[in-house]
């Protein structure tokens, strides 16, 4: 703006000084054929994570998966024993439309070498638009709902009910609430067993676009399980699980390749390490 004010000062101081000795040179008409310069598409599946919405698109699918190393290490007054575990699943998810979105993690297949089989939760949620583009174009907000079955404790799963929640702090720094396994930020209704615990959590993260493709982040919970009934409180003090994962888009936006490491609590990092590597592919339009 600055510059822009003291263009038009000069040019006009310009004109002043030569008005007594020269004719004013007449306008310049416009181009007849002149082309407006057209407005900047956005994406509708960005490369960068920051700039995404937090439900799919119509129309886009989402299929993917992960493998997850678990390394755990059992202290006993014989000494420390050291075991590892393996773990497979499935992401699959789909834009009903812009506002609402539908999503699966299949059951965690756990395998080694010679054995797989299924164990663990089958997952099923919904996500739908709350806020977009509020505070300015920094502030989203998702409502979800997940539950599932347990294959192996055949085991209704609690009703997570939630909030997704993404605040741009700049271009490229976000801060949110993302489900790392334990809710949303949200409430927990357990529906089978006895006696049936209902909690609050608050998970919160961090992330930054560091590049136009790579996206890494930072993922932890305050509290993971805040007593509403028949629950426990557990805070951040108490334990301090921790997960980083970083992103890295590939193939014009449709298919991202993830990379995870972290700790069960922090507090006692060598106990539990969690590693892997996911891929997440979008079929349909991203642009």
């Amino acid at each position: 703006m600055r510059l822009s004010y003291i263009a038009i000062l000069v040019s006009s101081m310009h004109g002043v000084a030569l008005a007594d000795d020269t004719a004013p040179t007449p306008p310049t008409a416009p181009a007849v054929n002149a082309t407006p310069e057209a407005p900047a598409v956005t994406p509708r599946w960005p490369r960068g994570v920051i700039d995404r919405p937090l439900t799919l698109p119509g129309q886009l699918v989402l299929a993917g998966g992960d493998v997850i190393g678990l390394n755990t290490v059992v202290m006993s007054p014989a000494g420390s024993t050291t075991s590892m575990g393996w773990l497979a699943d499935v992401a699959l998810g789909y834009g009903v439309n812009d506002d609402l979105e539908i999503n699966a993690i299949t059951p965690n297949y756990t395998f080694t070498l010679k054995d797989f089989e299924i164990k663990g939760p089958l997952d099923i949620g919904v996500g739908y638009k709350l806020l977009r583009g509020a505070a300015g174009g920094k502030l989203e907000m998702i409502a979800r709902a997940i539950s599932g079955y347990d294959l192996n404790a055949s085991a209704v799963r609690p009703v997570r009910l939630g909030l997704h929640v993404q605040y741009n702090l700049t271009p490229t720094l976000a801060v949110f609430t993302h489900d790392i396994g334990l809710g949303n930020a949200g409430i927990s209704i357990a529906v089978d067993g006895d006696p049936k615990p209902i909690s609050l959590t608050l998970p919160v993260g961090v992330g930054m676009q560091v590049t136009p493709e790579l996206w890494i982040e930072a993922d932890t919970a305050p509290a993971t399980s805040i007593k509403i009934s028949n629950a426990e409180n557990r805070f951040i003090t108490d334990a301090t699980p921790l997960l980083a994962s970083a992103i890295y888009n590939l193939m014009a936006g449709h298919l991202d390749a993830i990379a995870y490491f972290g700790f069960g609590d922090l507090q006692t990092a060598g106990d539990t390490i969690t590693f892997g590597v996911g891929m997440r592919y979008y079929a349909g339009k991203v642009d």
